[in-house]
């Protein structure tokens, strides 16, 4: 007999699952629903020149609601604070030039320069307690977080501060906010003892709490504990369940469905893995458990979300180990080869032309091969020989574009790739479009959006008064924009090659595999008509396609219809041993 075990083993691994997170995870510009509210901030008085009480006026004037041109006197502002903190000003005390500091960064806050306002309070955080407004800064790095991007780096700059400020009447009132954003940092620094200590503490009810769930569960993901990632993520279903009319509250549950969904598939791997290794029935029984309530999650992603494809995708893989490693164990058809066959058939239909999902087709290949279907089999690998081998290759030139790898070519690659993104690079349609799928990442996102956010400091400063833009401080913002720009540019170009040479490396593993198979097909057609063959392929009792009362069969004629997709299935009758 011609044994599938080394197939198995090739095509057991499901590509790489990553729990996608959502929008909100990364930051965002613009306002939120929580606006940040700060109060009066008294201090000692200290020496203190003239030039410090006009840029205090200045300010006021600006603050005040009967205020006729706010910018302006903030402008005037951050001229006098400037002169106040130079070092050849003697004229004020360093308690007062640490004041001017901090009012720089308000002031540049209020006027839009975020950058800007994040460098001088990066300034104050780094000196720590010692500068008298450390504590005070606090609020408007977490004002400055929800404003900027992610990658423009408030996070670790909240990350410095004690878990105990949280509880001081100034930060009270953002206290679960605070602690979602110092989770988030821990999280990110591969702290995840610390960051799910964090993201546990963020109360329920508030915008945070269904934040802070999500990435707790994933945390557990991530440290092997599955129940308790299970745990977190069905707190948001009962969370939704009691507040249907909470905000966002579609794409909790939806994200909360999907990561059950691949922590289920997950175990029932891992309980396939077990029963290969001792053999005890209990063990193909969990994991039989767990495939199934994996698939039952995977169901519940509404066709019109943008994750439905890839939830096709995995869900396929749950079948396929049904059949593939389960049916023998139990002598039971799962009709997991006929719905993976369909799911497959969907996600090549033309409606989903932008998305690519090339191991569909080595999946298909196997599935047929497991059943001695040579020639669909043959089919299934002349598809994916005529489009990928080509593809890698032409992914792999994309890559070898300007790959000195210092800054300027890293700069000068980041233009290459903003043309691809407008279709603009020259590239093949379908290759185009490859690349164009892995440039969604979203780390890769975050550092353009940061780049589009000092594109916008910068246009910000152009349009300023003539007057002030002549002076040390907009040159100042204007050196630091452009340099950050360069640097954030680079980092972006070479971020993009990592993930067009990661892609280089899936493909590139696909190809090797769709050899492998065409080497196993080769071997099956050259031993099938043994006898040998036919006494070791188990007999199973093959399930047709069933339908409830609000379906009908309808056979495929070629022509994909929308409200079709997600329904096909395939009969598949083995043909070993005949």
């Amino acid at each position: 007999m011609v044994t599938t075990r080394h197939l198995s083993t090739i095509l057991f691994s499901i590509t790489a699952l990553t729990f996608a997170l959502p929008s909100w995870s990364q930051g965002k510009k613009g306002k939120d629903s929580e606006e940040m509210t700060f109060e009066a901030e008294d201090v000692n008085k200290v020496k203190r020149s003239k030039k410090m009480d006009k840029a205090e006026d200045f300010y006021k004037k600006a603050l005040s609601p009967t205020s006729d041109n706010p910018l302006v006197y903030f402008q005037s502002a951050t001229m006098y604070f400037k002169t106040v903190m130079a070092k050849d000003n003697m004229d004020d005390s360093i308690e007062t030039k640490q004041k001017a500091q901090f009012y720089m960064g308000k002031s540049l806050y209020h006027m839009g320069f975020y950058s800007a306002s994040k460098n001088y309070f990066e300034k104050i955080v780094n000196l720590g307690e010692s500068h008298p407004f450390y504590k005070l800064t606090l609020k408007w790095l977490v004002s400055l977080q929800k404003k900027m991007p992610e990658s423009a780096g408030i996070l670790p700059l909240i990350g410095k501060y004690k878990e105990e400020y949280l509880d001081s009447p100034a930060l009270r009132p953002f206290r679960d906010q605070l602690l979602y954003y110092l989770g988030r940092f821990h999280y990110l620094a591969g702290r995840l003892a610390k960051a799910q200590e964090l993201f546990g503490m963020v109360k329920p009810g508030t915008l945070y709490y269904l934040k802070a769930k999500v990435f707790e569960g994933i945390t557990y993901v991530r440290t092997n504990k599955p129940q308790d990632a299970l745990k977190r993520f069905n707190d948001i279903l009962r969370f939704a369940k009691k507040n249907p009319k909470f905000k966002n509250i579609g794409e909790y549950i939806e994200l909360a469905h999907l990561s059950l969904a691949r922590v289920y598939y997950q175990a029932g791997r891992v309980g396939i893995g077990l029963y290969e290794q001792n053999k005890k029935q209990a063990l193909a029984k969990l994991a039989e458990k767990y495939l199934r309530f994996s698939i039952t999650f995977y169901e519940k992603i509404d066709k019109t979300s943008p994750n439905w494809p890839q939830s096709l995708f995995e869900e396929s893989w749950a079948y396929f180990l049904l059949d593939a490693m389960l049916r023998p164990v139990f002598k039971k058809d799962y009709g997991g080869y006929q719905k993976a066959l369909g799911n497959i058939h969907t996600l090549n239909a033309p409606f989903f032309e932008k998305f690519f999902f090339p191991e569909s087709l080595i999946l298909r290949a196997v599935i047929y091969f497991n059943n001695c279907r040579v020639q669909s089999a043959e089919e299934a690998l002349a598809e994916f020989g005529k489009v990928y081998p080509g593809l890698q290759k032409g992914v792999r030139s994309v890559s070898d574009k300007y790959k000195q790898g210092d800054d300027e070519e890293n700069d000068a690659f980041f233009e290459y790739v903003k043309k691809i993104q407008k279709d603009n690079a020259g590239l093949e349609m379908k290759l185009g479009r490859l690349v164009k799928s892995v440039l969604k990442d979203r780390t890769f996102e975050r550092r353009v959006e940061f780049i589009d956010e000092l594109t916008r400091e910068l246009k910000l400063l152009e349009r300023a008064d003539k007057s002030w833009k002549t002076t040390d401080i907009a040159r100042e913002i204007r050196e630091d924009l452009e340099f950050q720009k360069s640097s954030a540019q680079a980092a972006a170009g070479k971020l993009a090659r990592e993930r067009i040479r990661r892609l280089d490396d899936e493909l590139t593993r696909l190809v090797l595999q769709y050899g492998d198979v065409k080497i196993e097909i080769e071997n099956l057609k050259l031993k099938r008509v043994t006898a040998k063959t036919a006494r070791q392929t188990p007999k199973v009792n093959v399930m047709g396609v069933t339908v409830d009362d609000e379906h009908v069969i309808w056979p495929f004629t070629g022509e994909y219809w929308q409200d079709e997709l997600g329904y096909y299935r395939f009969v598949v009758r083995s043909s070993c041993g005949k």
